[in-house]
């Protein structure tokens, strides 16, 4: 009878034991476990974060300037300093290009310090940060640009007082210098020196002269405002095959007949005494930017989603590559969404790709990238997207359970009292 009653005690003491409630936040790691996550951080360490922002400098010839590149976490990347198209730095190693332009120099910080600026160092410089843990690329771009008086060099004829024959021709001509590059003209003057005409441009032709075309010819060259057209680092003039269309305050260059050759970085540079702002497009060939469309469940269980984007590409795209993985943990996962005819309207391609297998209660973030003949997409922004909603039932409160602990203890109780009393 004894051994009978220490048995049932031993009994409710171990059930006792393991019916204690358990904290939430240890059944959530322990869940995590069993998911086969880690509460490890990531071995690779924080994302780097670009804090600088686009800014365009004025200087002269003969200044010197530093080109910030304030990056958090910079050991987790690699920051790779651009002159144009062409590479200064990668890390802390300089190109061939960097070596040869000894001005330049890589600071501790990551700036780019220019010295003693000469006309070779004017135009874009690019800092980029390659985030070693997702592939990313951000950038900060900076103009370097020069304002000079315009400074007269030349004009002909070089005597300042010439006389002509009634009926003859003669080519009055003007030169000036300046940045931006100035505007030129000729104001001729009455015998009382009050402007009677202007006419616009660096060369009048007089012809069939007679005493109306007698006065004083003035060339005057200004560059107080104006607008400047850039691919990449080279200064577009008004010779360029591609016409440039000032309207009032709206600037325009038209590009005809696009080749291969006309893909780049444009800038348009709008300079005044105050200073230099400038803005930058970019014309490729390759596709645009994938736009998230919508995400349906395709099955009963919600757990094989539906992703679709839509994507911009003149010539046919020819691979897609779909990356996903757990909201902002893990590694992204790849699928390769198939190829589908349905452009419409033409030139705009619809993606449509399911997703199986996905873990339950989960969040998730996908990106697309496309690819035609030019090249790769830029990736679409991380879109979050879930697999299985958790339902109200799935999973039982913490009181709910604490309630359950508490009749099962009491059962345990009354079974052992009953016995001792039996």
């Amino acid at each position: 009878m004894k051994s009978l009653l220490w048995i049932s005690l031993l009994m409710g003491f171990l059930l006792f034991a393991q019916g204690l409630p358990v904290d939430e936040k240890e059944v959530e790691e322990y869940q995590d476990d069993q998911d086969g996550e880690s509460d490890d951080e990531d071995e690779a360490g924080p994302s780097p974060v670009l804090r600088s922002k686009d800014r365009s400098f004025s200087v002269t010839v003969g200044d010197s300037v530093v080109l910030p590149c304030q990056v958090d976490n910079p050991e987790n990347g690699v920051i790779i300093w651009w002159s144009g198209t062409n590479i200064l730095y990668t890390g802390l190693t300089a190109t061939n290009l960097g070596k040869e332009r000894s001005n330049i120099e890589l600071l501790k910080d990551n700036s780019l310090s220019i010295r003693k600026i000469l006309p070779v160092d004017l135009g874009q410089y690019r800092c980029e940060v390659i985030d070693s843990n997702q592939e990313k690329q951000f950038n900060v771009h900076y103009f370097v640009g020069t304002t000079a008086k315009p400074q007269i060099t030349q004009v002909t004829p070089a005597h300042p007082k010439n006389i002509v024959q009634k009926g003859s021709s003669i080519t009055l001509t003007c030169s000036a210098t300046g940045s931006p590059a100035p505007k030129i003209s000729f104001t001729k003057k009455t015998r009382h020196g009050t402007h009677e005409e202007t006419f616009e441009g660096g060369v009048l032709n007089l012809e069939n002269v007679t005493r109306k075309n007698s006065g004083v010819y003035q060339c005057r060259a200004e560059n107080e405002h104006g607008v400047e057209w850039y691919k990449e680092s080279t200064k577009l003039d008004n010779q360029h095959p591609d016409p440039q269309q000032n309207e009032k305050r709206k600037h325009s260059l038209k590009l005809h007949s696009i080749k291969a050759t006309d893909f780049g970085i444009y800038k348009c540079a709008a300079k005044n005494s105050l200073g230099v702002t400038v803005k930058s497009i970019e014309v490729s060939g390759r596709p645009s930017k994938p736009i998230f469309q919508s995400v349906k469940s395709s099955s009963s269980d919600n757990k094989s989603p539906e992703l679709k984007w839509k994507v911009e590409s003149i010539n046919p795209i020819t691979d897609y590559e779909l990356l996903y993985r757990v909201q902002d943990a893990g590694e992204w996962k790849t699928a390769y969404p198939q190829l589908q005819q349905d452009e419409s309207p033409k030139g705009v391609y619809t993606v449509r790709h399911v997703l199986t297998d996905l873990q339950e209660a989960h969040t998730y973030q996908a990106q697309l990238k496309a690819k035609n003949s030019y090249g790769w997409s830029p990736l679409s922004d991380p879109h979050p997207f879930t697999g299985k909603s958790e339902r109200k039932d799935q999973a039982a409160s913490p009181t709910s359970a604490a309630s359950e602990l508490r009749i099962s203890l009491a059962l345990i109780l009354s079974i052992i009292v009953a016995r001792f009393y039996c």
